[in-house]
Formats: C-alpha cells, sequence, structure tokens
C-alpha cells in the first residue's frame, strides 16, 4: 500500500500559521500550553477508525487534518478538547478544522 502526500508550499504554511495567530492558536511561539484533545477520524466506508490524542501544536493540527484528508469525501472528525484555562475552547478548534469540509469531511467539536 503506498501514501500520497499533498506537495505543501511555503505559501501553505504561511497561510496556516496566519490563520492560527489570527484565531488565537499560536502557542508554539508563547509560553502558554495548548489544549488537550482527543481526535478520531472515521471513515465514510466501514474500516478502522484513527485516534490521536495530544497537546494541539501546530504539529498535530497538521496530522490530523491530513489523516481526515486522506479519509476522504464522507469521512468524519470527531474532535474532543479538554476543558481549561487559555486559548483554544471547541469554537476556536472547530473554526481550525472548518477548511475540511471543502474536503468533504464532517468535522464535530466537543
Amino acid at each position: 500500500m503506498s501514501t500520497v502526500l499533498r506537495e505543501r508550499t511555503v505559501g501553505d504554511l504561511a497561510g496556516d500559521a496566519r490563520a492560527m495567530v489570527e484565531m488565537g492558536l499560536y502557542w508554539s511561539f508563547r509560553v502558554t500550553d495548548p489544549p488537550f484533545v482527543w481526535a478520531e477520524v472515521v471513515p465514510r466506508r466501514r474500516g478502522r477508525a484513527l485516534t490521536r490524542a495530544g497537546w494541539l501544536t501546530p504539529y498535530i493540527v497538521e496530522t490530523i487534518a491530513d489523516d481526515a484528508r486522506r479519509a476522504g469525501a464522507g469521512a468524519r472528525l470527531d474532535i474532543r478538547v479538554a476543558p481549561g484555562p487559555g486559548p483554544g475552547g471547541a469554537a476556536s478548534v472547530a473554526h481550525l478544522f472548518a477548511p475540511l469540509a471543502r474536503h468533504g469531511v464532517e468535522v464535530r467539536v466537543r
């Protein structure tokens, strides 16, 4: 089985960073803790769901988004955000993953 990786440009990364700063999701550049999340990608067709958990750093955001895009149209991304102080409430996290709708992925955040 081969894995197809999407090529990313410097412009893509700059856009991601800009969006994160605009939403207050720029923890890697600050001395605050990102929220802890549990993410599950459920494919549309029968198959195994992929689960990840961790601090919502830019790396984890990109990893979860890539997992969801790879699952394809009709997949669902369920994210649970741990309660806690600081940026990154459910609404901010939902906004961060909203672009996945263009790929046909439903995003649910709680």
